[in-house]
């Protein structure tokens, strides 16, 4: 399944499930790009920012996003054809906190230097620092998390999902997932409604 959450929160605005390879009707975008721009369906134009991982880090997918006024904050692997050299190849002697950063119109490219390298692309950061880290390696970081958040909250209403047939095993997960869901809307509901 693929999912997209609220980073702070871990509510579920849309789920996506895999059914197996698809008809492509449109062959100019990869099957990644098609599921991206399903998931973000209704959010386009509204100022998110959407935190996302290697798999979903084609070029395709990032022009989307800023044509359509979504950030884009993605770490990427160095066997990406699109990227710079300099990014690309990590440069032996960096020390740890040490970033390259390249800027190409409102793409910004960053290798920085931790335990190991990390490789981002993002559309809504500059190189500014903060406490010897890139900002956009501190937001990634936090933000990414929303779907961790998300199982976590469907995690306490688990129900095993041992079945012979595997549309039961689907039935039971979305059903676990638009439960949880609900509950914690009901209950921010109702926390709100106690503060005012």
């Amino acid at each position: 399944m693929y999912i997209i959450t609220d980073a702070r929160l871990g509510y579920v605005y849309g789920l996506k499930v895999y059914t197996g390879a698809e008809q492509n009707n449109n062959r100019s975008h990869s099957s990644v790009y098609n599921t991206v721009v399903q998931l973000l369906n209704g959010l386009e134009g509204k100022g998110h920012v959407l935190y996302y991982d290697s798999y979903y880090a084609y070029q395709d997918v990032i022009e989307y996003l800023t044509s359509q006024q979504i950030g884009s904050v993605c770490t990427v692997s160095s066997r990406r054809t699109s990227l710079p050299p300099t990014i690309k190849k990590a440069r032996r002697g960096m020390a740890k906190g040490e970033f390259i950063s390249l800027k190409s119109g409102n793409l910004l490219a960053m290798l920085f230097k931790d335990q190991k390298y990390v490789r981002l692309l993002t559309n809504v950061h500059s190189t500014q620092t903060k406490n010897g880290r890139p900002v956009a390696i501190r937001d990634y970081n936090q933000f990414v998390k929303g779907v961790d958040r998300s199982n976590q909250r469907i995690a306490s209403y688990f129900f095993r999902h041992r079945h012979l047939k595997w549309y039961k095993t689907l039935h039971i997960s979305l059903l676990e997932t638009c439960l949880s869901m609900h509950i914690y809307y009901i209950r921010l509901e109702l926390k709100s409604q106690r503060s005012t």
